[in-house]
């Protein structure tokens, strides 16, 4: 894990991770990011706007529907 940027709306890091096969690579993909949501939302943080929705604010931190 590597941290990218730092700012007061956002962590952004950079994880990596390998597979044994390749077959497998976008499973693990999204297992990864859905136990890093579930654990956020555990924790009761908010996840950031995508850097590439400019324009759009960021969210007051309880906005965020989690589903």
């Amino acid at each position: 894990m590597q941290v990218l940027s730092l700012d007061r709306g956002a962590v952004e890091l950079e994880l990596a991770f390998r597979v044994a096969d390749i077959a497998v690579a976008s499973k693990a993909k999204s297992e990864v990011f859905d136990l890093i949501f579930r654990h956020a939302k555990a924790a009761g943080h908010t996840l950031a706007t995508p850097r590439e929705a400019v324009g759009q604010a960021f969210p007051e931190p309880n906005a965020v529907a989690w589903r």
